[in-house]
């Protein structure tokens, strides 16, 4: 938020330092302005740029300068001479600057001894020291000058500035009027600019002049509304920062929202899958687990077939060696008959094993279009509170086609034209 600075001392204006620093600095440069080579100049932005930075931009064949602070590219040369107007605010801050400043000490501007400047010369402009103070004193052509010490001028009010402006910008520039004040602004299309008054009654008789205060005073009157108007704007445009930030912070909680859901949907796909996944491998580990038991059965089968088979086979041998005839013959018939049924017996595996196959499918890469379709992510300019749906036919009836049509609006109440409502 803007705030106007009203009754503050000069040394209490060049405490606000970071404010200072855009006014007493050239933007390009960075060097301190003075009233030799950083004059300062003033760009259309009301930014600074000094006098050797214009001479910079000429040397190197260019006639703008792109503003650091504002990005806007500025004319500064124009017709091989600068275009830019002497900034006499920077001008007055970057001279209390340097005569507050630590250690600084002013030389006189008026003698060549190089002494001490304690006072200035309101209506020379020059900053002076004893010597000269006494000289103003003495010499009848400076009698009537108004000397001020440094001291208390610095002490004075900020609408006190004025008094270290320069003396020449209210003397007429004209060949011959030297002596004359601009106490007149000309409204004349091809001057507009201060006279005096005999500049009034000659070459500007016949145009359309004013008192130069009055004129003053209606351009600080409208520059001051204009502030109220630009503060005004300033602090809306404040206010939209923090709209801006609650609705950032609100957006990035919403994200953070939306993650969590987002996860959770895939979550479910996921167990769905995982459920599918254990389900096939439970009915192969069952199928492995009947398989295993038909084998091992099978399997104990066929060795009680061989035990019984070799049993049987002993037996009838070791019969006929060791019995006689009457002994032999009273187990023959048990014997063949053991025979008989171990000889109707299988001797092979009568258990087929069956051939197990996974089949992928349908195929994943199938899925893939499946899978790119869920879910979605709605980013929409649209305000649903401030959108409308305006139904042509007031009365409709069952099965039968109507007209609608859907206005979207933004946040601001803007038409959204470009927005996929699909």
């Amino acid at each position: 938020m803007f705030i106007l600075v009203a009754n503050k001392d000069l040394l209490g204006l060049l405490e606000e330092t970071e404010k200072i620093k855009d006014l007493i600095s050239c933007r390009r440069c960075h060097e301190n302005f003075d009233r030799d080579d950083h004059r300062p100049f003033l760009l259309p932005c009301l930014d600074g740029i000094c006098q050797m930075c214009t001479m910079n931009i000429q040397a190197a064949g260019k006639t703008s300068y792109e503003c650091e602070k504002c990005l806007t590219e500025h004319i500064c040369i124009q017709k091989n001479a600068v275009s830019l107007k002497i900034d006499p605010i920077r001008e007055l801050l970057a001279e209390i600057y340097r005569l507050t400043k630590e250690g600084c000490n002013v030389v006189c501007e008026m003698c060549p001894n190089q002494q001490t400047a304690l006072h200035r010369c309101i209506d020379c402009s020059h900053f002076i020291c004893m010597d000269c103070v006494n000289l103003h004193s003495t010499l009848r052509p400076f009698k009537t000058h108004v000397v001020v010490k440094m001291k208390d001028l610095l002490k004075g009010r900020i609408e006190d500035l004025k008094v270290l402006s320069s003396a020449s910008t209210k003397q007429c520039p004209v060949i011959g009027h030297e002596k004359e004040s601009t106490v007149l602004f000309c409204f004349s299309i091809s001057c507009f600019k201060p006279i005096c008054m005999r500049c009034a009654i000659t070459t500007h008789r016949d145009h359309d002049f004013r008192d130069i205060s009055e004129v003053a005073r209606e351009n600080e009157t409208k520059i001051q509304n204009q502030i109220k108007e630009i503060q005004s704007k300033a602090d809306q445009a404040d206010a939209s920062i923090t709209r801006l930030t609650h609705l950032h912070e609100n957006y990035l909680q919403k994200s953070k929202e939306l993650q969590i859901e987002i996860k959770t949907y895939f979550s479910e796909a996921k167990q769905v899958v995982e459920m599918r996944e254990k389900t096939l491998l439970n009915d192969l580990s069952t199928q492995l687990n009947n398989e295993q038991s038909s084998f091992e059965n099978e399997k104990k089968r066929l060795m009680t077939f061989i035990s019984s088979c070799k049993g049987a086979c002993y037996y009838g041998k070791i019969s006929s060696d060791i019995n006689d005839v009457p002994s032999f013959l009273d187990v023959a018939d048990p014997i063949r008959s053991q025979f008989k049924n171990l000889g109707d017996q299988l001797n092979e595996n009568q258990t087929i094993l069956k051939t197990m196959e996974f089949l992928k499918e349908p195929p994943i890469t199938s899925y893939l279009a499946t899978v790119n379709s869920l879910g979605r992510l709605s980013v929409s300019k649209a305000i649903s509170s401030k959108s409308t749906a305006v139904i042509t036919s007031s009365v409709c009836e069952v099965q039968k086609e109507v007209k609608f049509e859907i206005q979207l609006l933004s946040s601001q109440g803007k038409p959204i034209v470009d927005e996929d409502v699909s």
